[in-house]
């Protein structure tokens, strides 16, 4: 029974071949545009890729500047304030310097005036003793 099955099998077989092969042969061209396809797509998803990482560098470079601009912008800040803070302190110096030459003109001028008293009654003294 068995046989009979395989023999009616058999040419059942043979009969379906002749488009089993055909459909294969319809296969290779499709499968050969599949394979096409797949290398189109992995070099655009690689290409993606590199974008994506580019892209990802300049964020972070950007991100970089952008802090470091922050960072000039704050010594800047103070800078200006120090230069600010100097000009200040360089009047007052600048006024108190004019004051002790003022005060030492003053101090020269007595020192002068009380030579002369001290000289003048040392000549007194002098006289006086002289006399």
């Amino acid at each position: 029974k068995l046989e009979k099955v395989y023999e009616g099998l058999k040419g059942k077989a043979e009969e379906l071949r002749p488009m089993k092969e055909a459909k294969e042969a319809e296969l290779v061209p499709l499968q050969k545009r599949l394979t096409e396809v797949r290398k189109v797509v992995e070099v655009a998803q690689t290409e993606a890729q590199l974008l994506q990482e580019k892209t990802s560098k300049a964020a972070e470079e950007i991100e970089q500047v952008k802090s470091e601009h922050a960072e000039c912008s704050r010594k800047l800040k103070e800078r200006q304030e120090e230069s600010k803070e100097t000009i200040r302190l360089k009047g007052e110096r600048s006024k108190l310097v004019e004051e002790a030459k003022e005060r030492l003109g003053q101090v020269t001028g007595q020192l002068d005036a009380v030579t002369k008293e001290v000289a003048a009654t040392r000549t007194k003294a002098e006289e006086a003793r002289v006399e």
